[in-house]
């Protein structure tokens, strides 16, 4: 039984060497009495045990490359870069909402929605930039037509609008309501706004006329 277990074992051995020889490009076989290693462009290798084909292998095999780590300096300069290339975007940001754009960053890559209905994906900050800056500013009216644009989609008065201290969304976010009680205050806002209207003696829910 012990000789069985023995012979399991180098069996298994064998095995494993052969695939992590096939990974490097190489080919292992049994040649009479030798294990035999062919690999592409060099002349065939003979070998007597197993210990002489792992030490083949081993000295064969491909070195991982291990890349240095950063001097301080690098660490420094590459954080100083990400400092300003968001304060970059948040400038170019703003430039955008004067011409009528929404920049926005996802995955390294930047996209452009235009107020006319248009957008544009970029692959680097110095494209947007590029294409931001040929656009030229709205005029002060269109500004403020724009913001209230913006407000009925994203601040409609039936939840209180942007304006609101009780607006639904700023009680949802300060009580950590969570989705379904959340959208439970917004339907119920909906439905008083709906029924009843605007009325100062729902201050909760309605922004203020004064």
């Amino acid at each position: 039984m012990t000789g069985f277990s023995e012979a399991v074992n180098i069996a298994h051995r064998y095995i494993k060497l052969r695939l992590r020889a096939t990974k490097m490009g190489a080919v292992v076989a049994f040649d009479d009495s030798w294990i035999a290693v062919d690999v592409e462009g060099k002349p065939r290798v003979k070998l007597g045990t197993l210990d002489a084909l792992e030490a083949f292998i081993v000295n064969n095999e491909p070195k991982p490359v291990i890349s240095p780590e950063p001097t301080m300096a690098e660490v420094n300069a590459d954080i100083a870069k990400q400092n300003e290339d968001a304060e970059r975007f948040t400038n170019l940001k703003a430039r955008a909402d004067k011409v009528g754009a929404l920049l926005c960053v996802e995955d390294d890559r930047y996209t452009i929605d235009f107020d006319n209905g248009t957008g544009v994906e970029m692959d680097t900050l110095d494209e947007a930039e590029a294409l931001i800056m040929t656009r030229e500013p709205r005029s002060e009216l269109e500004q403020d037509t724009f913001k209230e644009e913006d407000n009925s989609v994203d601040h409609p008065n039936h939840y209180g609008g942007r304006d609101n201290s009780y607006e639904v969304i700023k009680i949802i976010e300060a009580l950590e309501l969570g989705f379904y009680l959340g959208n439970a205050l917004k339907y119920v806002s909906t439905l008083t706004s709906i029924t009843l209207g605007p009325s100062p003696s729902n201050p909760s829910i309605h922004p203020s006329k004064d």
